[in-house]
């Protein structure tokens, strides 16, 4: 139920925020990238500095921190303008990304419900072809709709 509400929440942020979303999708699958390649390392090197909290967490924080809060400064700060289809398109293809990209990091530290379970396990099954859906849309946002300001 927490991931459902979670997944309906930012859906709704984005669509209410009407920003151009390309280049925080590309964030989103860039930080995606970079948390797979140095989270280990990264989470082994704080956990010595850190002593007392658990690896989970930290590196539950770290894809946090690459996956979403990095990316929604990025969002926050892009321009308005999008209305229509396409901005119910682009809140669609950034809240799964984000889902997608962080719901592994999310299930290693939280005890899920059956419903949020389900939900995760459907999302990591087609996890690849939203990761691509949501680059193609993030292109589509950047070729066609960016001001040339």
């Amino acid at each position: 139920m927490v991931v459902l509400v979670a997944i309906i929440s930012l859906f709704l942020l984005f669509l209410m925020m009407r920003r151009h979303a390309g280049a925080t999708i590309l964030a989103v699958v860039a930080g995606g990238f970079i948390d797979g390649a140095v989270n280990g390392v990264v989470t082994d090197f704080l956990s010595e500095i850190l002593g007392g909290v658990p690896q989970n967490l930290i590196r539950c924080g770290l894809t946090f921190l690459l996956v979403i809060i990095m990316p929604l400064i990025l969002y926050f700060r892009g321009e308005k303008g999008l209305a229509g289809v396409a901005r119910v398109v682009q809140a669609l293809a950034l809240m799964l990304v984000m889902v997608v990209l962080v719901a592994g990091a999310v299930e290693g530290v939280f005890t899920a419900d059956e419903l949020s379970a389900g939900i995760i396990r459907g999302l990591g099954m087609v996890g690849s072809i939203v990761v691509l859906a949501g680059v193609g849309v993030a292109y589509w946002d950047v070729v066609f709709f960016k001001n040339s300001k």
